[in-house]
């Protein structure tokens, strides 16, 4: 039994690097813009272009992505995925051209969101019962979060030292692609679904896909994830703002961005704990919502004088731990509202289109506000945040009162009874 447990981590492990590893090729120039634009020669207008075709082709994928997991093992899926997502690393890392580049961009979102998003996630339930999914997801979360930050360390060390940042981009993306491979070579050994993967004996139809989309609370799940992937993009426009306004300085800025990034870490285990205590995730989700709704009010209301610089800070620490730690466990209310294992994947492509949406547009919505209106841009972000984190409250309220009129799980009820 305890050899089942051991081999169950190391397959999780492999998920949480390769998912995590993946996703870092794509997005590498957003954590190292200055040395991968010096390393490909490419303008602004075309990095830019990079992450359109990846946002475009994903949010095309994310349902088809669902489909797939639903009617195909999972391992399978999976092995395609991150195997696929390393050898287009490696190409990248190549530094080819632009027009290469953007077909390698375009291969990059097939592999993670057609072949690997969904499939990760519905993998997770795979491992564990469904008292387990907090408990498991707190793990992936703390491995993913520790990896990212020593690899950002060590990215940081490698363009200090190597002679050209060409070098030292190369050797980072080669890395990340290479660990994407190591992760998917820990699940092709260890991977065992603890939960039957129904989806190799009993695929689902697209009549079972159908009923998913008419299932209420899922649409609902999706909404309140809107407003939590939102927020998320909003609480980067607070660092800016406090320096403007409340005197924080570039450090402390850059510091607290590091912090925000970081902060799953300790907010997913004791969002989870609190979630096991409460027996609700969603509930604690909900709570994390209007905790997070007044954190931005306070920008909106708050005076704007220099002593009350440590306050801000305490809001954004605060509303940082709810959002980010609600963003990484958005997915379990899927499973507290019993849907069938073998329509998770269905179920979780749509909540990731409707949550993901935002970056067909947020980013430029902040920034004309921002250079329309100056701080004024600024107070209008962050009551659009809060009016969309109000509703994402409210779709968890509902999506909570819906779960508590299922009554006690069934295994539950046994161990009660």
């Amino acid at each position: 039994m305890k050899s089942k447990s051991i081999t169950r981590y190391i397959a999780l492990t492999g998920i949480a690097i390769s998912t995590y590893m993946m996703n870092q090729v794509p997005y590498a120039f957003t954590s190292f813009y200055v040395a991968f634009k010096n390393s490909t020669g490419f303008s602004d207008v075309q990095l830019g272009m990079l992450l359109t075709v990846l946002g475009i082709a994903g949010t095309l994928l994310y349902f088809p992505g669902g489909w797939l997991a639903d009617r195909f093992s999972t391992k399978t899926l999976l092995l395609i995925g991150y195997f696929g997502s390393g050898i287009l690393g490696f190409g990248a890392a190549m530094m080819p051209s632009y027009s290469i580049m953007l077909m390698i961009y375009g291969g990059l979102a097939i592999t993670t969101i057609l072949f690997a998003w969904n499939p990760a996630f519905k993998a997770i339930r795979l491992l564990g019962s469904d008292e387990e999914q907090g408990k498991l997801t707190s793990v992936r979360i703390i491995i993913r979060n520790g990896v990212g930050l020593a690899f950002s360390t060590i990215g940081i060390y490698l363009f200090a030292s190597m002679q050209t940042e060409r070098a030292g981009m190369q050797i980072l993306l080669i890395m990340f692609s290479s660990l994407t491979i190591l992760g998917g070579l820990l699940v092709l050994f260890f991977f065992n679904p603890v939960v039957a993967d129904t989806a190799k004996e009993k695929p689902a139809s697209f009549q079972d896909f159908k009923s998913v989309m008419k299932i209420k609370d899922v649409w609902l799940i999706g909404l309140f994830g809107f407003g939590i992937y939102l927020a998320s993009t909003s609480l980067v426009y607070i660092q800016p703002y406090m320096v403007k306004v409340y005197g924080l300085s570039t450090v402390q800025s850059s510091t607290l961005g590091v912090i925000c990034k970081q902060m799953p870490i300790i907010a997913v285990p004791a969002l989870t704990y609190f979630g096991h205590k409460l027996k609700s995730t969603t509930k604690v989700i909900y709570l994390s919502l209007v905790i997070a709704a007044l954190c931005f009010l306070a920008y909106v209301i708050m005076p704007t004088s220099a002593a009350l610089l440590y306050i801000a800070i305490s809001f954004f620490i605060i509303a940082s731990f709810c959002i980010m730690g609600s963003w990484a466990i958005q997915f379990i209310p899927i499973v507290e509202i019993r849907l069938p294992v073998a329509l998770t994947g269905s179920a979780i492509g749509i909540v990731s289109i409707i949550g993901y949406l935002t970056d067909t547009f947020y980013f430029s919505l902040c920034g004309n506000w921002i250079e329309n209106y100056e701080l004024a841009g600024y107070r209008y972000i962050f009551m659009f945040t809060v009016f969309w984190l109000v509703v994402s409250a409210i779709a968890a309220f509902i999506v909570l009162q819906d779960i508590k009129k299922l009554g006690p799980a069934p295994d539950a009820a046994e161990a009660k009874g």
